[in-house]
């Protein structure tokens, strides 16, 4: 689903008097918002469909398939997504 989708989706279900372009505002300052809170290191929270949280990754090895070339990965950050048990029961 694009963003184009969502704001029409959740148009669908809002009351009239929000606008498609108070829905992609607000889902711009949603995004924002949530970049901000990971990228601070704290945990985001959205009932009902789960917990985001930026975890370190160690440094290490891999292997390039195609030269078969030992790679160094350096250490980083990525997001991972575990979904709340309401999200899990209806999907």
């Amino acid at each position: 689903m694009k963003k184009q989708e969502l704001v029409d989706a959740i148009a669908e279900l809002a009351p009239p008097r929000h606008t498609k372009q108070m829905i992609r505002d607000v889902l711009d300052a949603l995004s924002t918002a949530v970049v901000q809170k990971l990228a601070a290191g704290e945990e985001v929270a959205l009932s009902g469909i789960g917990k985001l949280a930026a975890v370190a990754t160690p440094a290490r090895k891999r292997r390039n398939p195609q030269t078969g070339e030992t790679v160094d990965v350096p250490a980083g950050r990525k997001v991972k997504f575990k979904a709340s048990s309401t999200l899990r029961a209806q999907v």
